[in-house]
């Protein structure tokens, strides 16, 4: 019964940061720059218009998984 709740609780945090997506990769490029990673910052600056879609199709994915295991359960 406690798995069940897991699944939508995760589910809903994944919800919640699909239209801050952007923030978010803006954030880890400014942490990839301060690990002084900068070729791996400077790849996502580059593809920072195809990877916040790609990014919240994967999350997308996730959670609908995560409701279908929540109802199937």
């Amino acid at each position: 019964m406690e798995d069940r709740f897991y699944y939508i609780i995760i589910a809903a945090v994944l919800m919640i940061q699909l239209p801050i997506m952007p923030k978010i990769i803006r954030i880890r490029i400014a942490i990839l720059r301060w690990l002084r990673l900068r070729w791996f910052a400077d790849f996502h600056e580059r593809h920072f218009n195809r990877l916040v879609p790609i990014v919240r199709v994967i999350l997308g994915a996730i959670i609908v998984v995560l409701v279908y295991l929540f109802l199937s359960a």
